[in-house]
């Protein structure tokens, strides 16, 4: 290894042990595991996310804006196009608070699995918190898979669900931030389905640009 590389191992280093250091402070009772890895950032938080069977991927971002949301994104928007596990990002500055009040933004993509929302079902039991529906729809719904999905969200959280809809000529990931604040939610959950690599290059995602613009935290989940 060179020597800028030994020296910029180094200093990871330090900087996670003080991490660790405040992360122990915090919850003592967690067991506490850290890795410094080289190479793209995205790319080894999933490959570690692999390799450790992890369950769950938290990040904090930045955003980005103009060209730079464009071309490059960001490190937690790579992470979310490549995990295969459920991811949450947290904006900068963001303040914890325990959750009270859980908005699901629904699409008329049919969920595919169940299973899928399991990560949500146990943050609604765990938390108590609220559920809030949020379906977004487009000029034409398919009624079919929107009740599908409703049914697919009774049968998994067993409690009461609160549905709004709405349809209007506002940008989405307008809509959706609107909604959260509104509702003064602590956590929006967002279901991600696959999209190409020219889709991906030419129009940007609802999670995408949630993960860049959002000032509440995102639970991302894989349909």
């Amino acid at each position: 290894m060179s020597t800028v590389g030994k020296i910029l191992e180094e200093e990871a280093q330090i900087e996670m042990n003080e991490v660790y250091s405040k992360a122990q402070k915090i919850a003592p009772e967690v067991t506490i595991d850290t890795l410094v890895a080289k190479g793209q950032a995205a790319d080894e938080i999933v490959q570690a996310a692999k390799s450790k069977d992890y369950d769950l991927i938290i990040m904090g971002t930045k955003g980005a804006s103009g060209l730079t949301e464009i071309f490059i994104g960001s490190v937690a928007n790579r992470v979310i196009a490549a995990a295969e596990v459920p991811t949450v990002i947290v904006p900068n500055g963001c303040k914890y608070r325990s959750l009270k009040t859980v908005v699901l933004s629904l699409s008329d993509d049919l969920i595919k699995d169940p299973e899928t929302i399991a990560p949500l079902n146990e943050i609604i039991k765990k938390s108590g918190a609220k559920l809030e529906v949020y379906h977004f729809g487009q000029a034409e719904e398919n009624i079919d898979d929107l009740a599908k999905n409703l049914g697919i969200l009774d049968l998994m959280t067993g409690s009461n669900i609160t549905y709004d809809y709405a349809t209007d000529s506002k940008d989405i990931n307008e809509r959706i931030r609107n909604f959260g604040e509104s509702k003064q939610v602590d956590l929006i959950c967002l279901i991600r389905k696959k999209r190409n690599f020219w889709a991906n290059l030419f129009s940007k995602s609802v999670t995408s640009k949630q993960a860049f613009h959002s000032d509440i935290p995102l639970l991302i989940l894989q349909n």
